[in-house]
């Protein structure tokens, strides 16, 4: 497949899970399964408000006491411990994790980069890759870890919290859903672009540590001396450095005023959805809990 196509993003996420998964199954899966119960913390806790805050109105209008409002505060302070137990729980495994992954894949990296032939070395693209996956790899799968739980996290999450939506409003919730669409599409657009940028810098980055590592090089310095290099090299480092400041810059700019717009208009939804859901709710006669819910 095409490089930066949907298809080839899906066969890298594949093997990227794959990693995940061979280089701890165990782990992998507590922190998929803790994910999971952590996306449902927010929605029980949504639940519990509202029941926590219809008792208070029954109460009020009542004047009499029940134990319900008890249960009600419990279960939030329940549900308070259990998120805290989890993110700490998944922090633990997720640090062990990435040590384990780290070794796995520095090995398995340099492992086939002895086994190349020497001519590869010479290609300088096929260098570039061999660079990048030595350098790159494990933080790019570390990345990927946080990502993937991330996703898993807030998919649950958002799953729970349009089904509420569903019950109160077919419509309301299908609105929520579509303001989704351009903050994902420009989420994606400008993790494309990066991506584009950092690959087209490897070879000047790689360039540029190694005229570093020149400058400060105890076997170097002597013929830097010598043939007055010094200057040249530092300014080839800087202009270029620049360059990239000026270029990133740019795209900075460009991606600030497209993001402030799509925020904007989401912010604009969300209170167009907000104020419809009090005049329905308060046309239906619902409670002060499920309107907050």
């Amino acid at each position: 497949e095409e490089k930066g196509s949907i298809l080839h993003s899906l066969y890298l996420l594949g093997k990227g899970i794959k990693i995940l998964l061979r280089t701890s199954p165990l782990y992998a899966s507590l922190l998929f399964f803790l994910n999971i119960f952590g996306g449902l913390i927010a929605p029980l806790n949504a639940f519990a408000y509202q029941r926590l805050l219809d008792w208070i109105m029954t109460t009020i209008d009542s004047g009499q006491w029940t134990s319900y409002g008890l249960i009600c505060l419990a279960s939030l302070s329940f549900l308070g411990l259990a998120s805290f137990m989890i993110d700490r729980l998944a922090d633990f495994i997720r640090q062990v994790f990435s040590d384990r992954l780290d070794i796995s894949i520095t090995e398995q990296v340099l492992q086939k980069a002895i086994l190349l032939p020497m001519e590869t070395f010479d290609n300088a693209e096929i260098y570039n890759n061999i660079n990048t996956a030595a350098t790159q790899t494990s933080s790019s799968c570390l990345n990927l870890l946080e990502s993937t739980s991330e996703i898993i996290y807030f998919v649950v999450q958002g799953a729970s919290f349009f089904w509420i939506i569903l019950h109160f409003s077919w419509l309301i919730a299908l609105i929520s859903l579509i303001s989704m669409i351009p903050i994902i599409h420009i989420s994606l657009r400008i993790n494309k672009h990066w991506y584009k940028v950092y690959f087209k810098r490897v070879e000047k980055n790689r360039l540029i540590q190694y005229l570093k590592m020149l400058v400060v090089k105890n076997s170097c310095i002597k013929e830097i001396k010598l043939y007055n290099v010094g200057t040249k090299i530092i300014s080839f480092i800087v202009d270029n450095f620049t360059s990239f400041l000026k270029e990133d810059k740019h795209i900075r700019k460009k991606f600030l005023y497209e993001q402030t717009l799509i925020q904007a208009l989401d912010y604009a939804t969300t209170l167009g959805v907000k104020l419809w859901i009090i005049i329905k709710a308060i046309n239906q006669n619902c409670t002060i809990g499920t309107i907050v819910l």
